[in-house]
C-alpha cells in the first residue's frame, strides 16, 4: 500500500505552482530605512507642534509665570506681562522720528536733556514712567528682585519693536552702562547687562562688555536732584579695557543702554567716552522719568 501511493504523492506535490516572486516581494533594508525616516519626520513634525505647548503647560502648571510687571499669575499665552499691564504700560515712540525724518535726532524732551552737553544720534526709551504704575514696578523687580530673566525679557522685548521700525538699521554694535564689581556681585547681575544681552538676542548685533568702567566710590542717584546727579557721576565712569581694541571705522555707531533714564547724567558720563573715542553714539533705556 505506501509502495503504491507514494508515487501519486509526489506527482500532486510536483502540481502546486510556484510561489509568485512579484506577491512576496519583501523590502529590503533601503526601503525599509527610507520608509522609517518619513514615518518618524512626520511623527517629530507633529510632537514639535505640540511639544513647544505641552512643555510650557507643564512649566506653568508647576512654576507659573508672573507678569513683570504686577506680578500676578499669567495665563498660558502670557510671556513677560499680563494682558492688563501690557495694554497699560506707556509706550515712547522717540525712535520712529528718526526713522521717519531722515536725518533728524529727535527735537522731544528727552534729546532736549543733552543739548549742549552730549552729540547724540539718537536718544530713545521704551515707556515712560510716570509716578505709581506698571513700569515703576516692572523697573523694581527688574532691579533689586533677581530678575535677570525680566531684564533680558524686556531688552529681547524692546529689540524686537526696534527691529521692527528700522531703528538699528545704522548701528553697528551694542554697550551698556556698567556697575561696580561689588555692586555686580552683591546682586547677582547688571540689569543693563542683561537688557543689552536682549537687545542683541533681538537684533543679532554684538554686546562689547567692556568699552567702560565703573570706578568704586560714590552713592546712589536715586534721592538726588538734577544738578547733584550732573556734578556727582561725572568721575565715576571711566574708559574701559576694550575701548582702544574697538576700531571705529569698522564699529562707527554704537548704541548704549542702561534700565532707566531719568536727568541724563549717566548717559552723559559714560556716552562722554565714547564719543571721545570716535564713535557716533545713540542711547537707549527701558523707561524714562518724565
Amino acid at each position: 500500500m505506501i509502495t503504491q501511493h507514494a508515487p501519486a504523492q509526489k506527482a500532486r506535490s510536483r502540481a502546486l505552482p510556484e510561489p509568485d516572486s512579484k506577491l512576496n516581494v519583501k523590502p529590503d533594508s533601503k526601503h525599509k530605512s527610507k520608509l522609517n525616516t518619513k514615518l518618524n519626520s512626520k511623527l517629530a513634525c507633529k510632537l514639535s507642534a505640540l511639544g513647544a505647548d505641552a512643555i510650557h503647560g507643564l512649566l506653568h502648571l508647576f512654576y507659573p509665570l508672573n507678569c513683570g510687571a504686577c506680578g500676578a499669575v499669567m495665563g498660558g499665552g502670557e510671556r513677560l506681562f499680563c494682558i492688563t499691564c501690557e495694554a497699560d504700560l506707556p509706550e515712547l515712540g522717540y525712535h520712529r522720528m528718526v526713522v521717519q525724518d531722515q536725518g533728524s535726532k529727535g527735537e522731544h524732551a528727552m534729546a532736549r536733556r543733552f543739548w549742549g552737553r552730549l552729540d547724540l544720534e539718537g536718544v530713545w526709551a521704551c515707556w515712560a514712567m510716570k509716578g505709581a504704575g506698571p513700569v515703576r514696578e516692572l523697573l523694581h523687580r527688574l532691579k533689586y528682585s533677581n530678575r535677570p530673566d525680566l531684564a533680558r525679557g524686556c531688552g529681547h522685548y524692546y529689540g524686537e519693536t526696534l527691529v521692527r521700525d528700522g531703528a538699528l538699521a545704522g548701528i553697528q554694535g551694542i554697550a551698556y552702562v556698567p556697575m561696580t564689581m561689588a555692586k555686580t556681585s552683591a546682586r547677582g547681575y547688571n540689569p543693563a547687562r542683561e537688557i543689552a544681552l536682549g537687545l542683541a538676542d533681538a537684533s543679532g548685533l554684538p554686546v562689547h562688555h567692556k568699552l567702560l568702567t565703573r570706578l568704586p566710590g560714590g552713592k546712589t542717584q536715586t534721592h538726588k536732584d538734577r544738578f547733584e546727579r550732573w556734578e556727582s557721576v561725572r568721575q565715576l565712569y571711566a574708559p574701559g579695557p576694550d575701548l582702544k581694541r574697538l576700531n571705529p571705522a569698522q564699529c562707527p555707531h554704537v548704541l548704549l543702554v542702561d534700565d532707566v533714564m531719568t536727568t541724563g547724567a549717566t548717559f552723559e558720563a559714560c556716552g562722554a567716552h565714547l564719543i571721545e573715542a570716535g564713535f557716533k553714539l545713540s542711547v537707549a533705556a527701558l523707561a524714562a522719568a518724565e
